[in-house]
């Protein structure tokens, strides 16, 4: 599959997770939470509900127990996607392997699940649609973080 396919294929995918992601950094940046921290969050956890959940719990001033317990919940859904993506990861080698599995978001198990790869391409194929969807995710926080600490909405609704 190269890679024109694979941009076409996640072209839905980014036209919800750019203005979620907008959405996202607007409320941290609201929450007086620094834009680069969402920014932070967006690379190193990528878990859309999790992360405005997180920004929820923080803003709440809830303890760490409370907050890890209820990102666990939230996020135990993807232990169950794993479980039916277990053949499909035993191809995969090394980075690809282990990227695939912390990106496998809602909408990447849904694309990776009904797209037909063959196994040469697998590798190549998951990393790419996985590392696209987490850029959209992370240009839509950036963008939203951005507006929200350079420019003065009432955020007030």
């Amino acid at each position: 599959m190269n890679f024109l396919s694979i941009l076409r294929l996640t072209f839905p995918v980014l036209l919800g997770y750019v203005p979620l992601g907008i959405t996202f950094g607007l409320l941290a940046v609201s929450a007086d939470i620094p834009w680069y921290y969402a920014m932070l969050m967006s690379v190193f956890i990528f878990a859309g509900s999790g992360q405005f959940l997180a920004i929820t719990l923080f803003a709440s001033q809830a303890t760490y127990l409370e907050i890890f317990v209820a990102l666990f919940l939230v996020n135990l859904r993807h232990f169950f996607y794993g479980i039916s993506m277990l053949n499909d990861f035993k191809i995969l080698k090394g980075f690809a392997k282990k990227y695939s599995i912390f990106a496998l978001t809602d909408e990447t198990f849904a694309l990776l699940k009904t797209t037909y790869v063959n196994k040469e391409d697998m590798e190549k194929t998951f990393v790419s649609i996985s590392a696209l969807n987490q850029f959209y995710w992370i240009f839509g926080t950036f963008v939203g973080a951005y507006l929200g600490a350079n420019i003065n909405f009432n955020f007030d609704g």
